[in-house]
């Protein structure tokens, strides 16, 4: 009997197999890529977020921290941001009372802040 020659083609198994494996690694590929394009994102608002946040701190300390100012706005940026000031008055033991003000920048209708500054003012007695 004689031999049959072996065929140099591939077979529909090996095409199917090398297929998936492609596919399976693009499929991989491009969900890393949505992921760090997201991670981007979300660090790009971050980054703004502490921006608007040291901006109004900075803006209280050249005006002395007065006793009286906005407490809160919005800023279009990124989508919009909130921000809001709060004042705490502590006491401390080291330094005696303290003025707390803290700038929390978060996305509108949020409450998860983006950032989150603050300073703390020793007031004199």
């Amino acid at each position: 009997m004689l031999a049959r020659p072996r065929s140099r083609a591939f077979s529909l198994l090996e095409v199917i197999l090398a297929v998936g494996l492609v596919g399976g690694a693009m499929i991989a590929v491009l969900q890393a890529r949505d992921g760090s394009l997201r991670r981007s994102a979300i660090a790009s608002e971050k980054l703004v977020a502490a921006g608007v946040a040291n901006d109004k701190l900075a803006g209280l300390a050249a005006q002395g921290f007065p006793r009286s100012y906005q407490t809160g706005g919005t800023i279009d940026a990124y989508g919009e941001l909130e921000w809001r000031i709060a004042e705490t008055y502590k006491s401390h033991s080291l330094v005696g009372h303290v003025r707390e003000i803290e700038v929390t920048v978060h996305r509108a209708g949020g409450n998860i802040p983006a950032a989150r500054l603050a300073v703390i003012i020793p007031v004199e007695s």
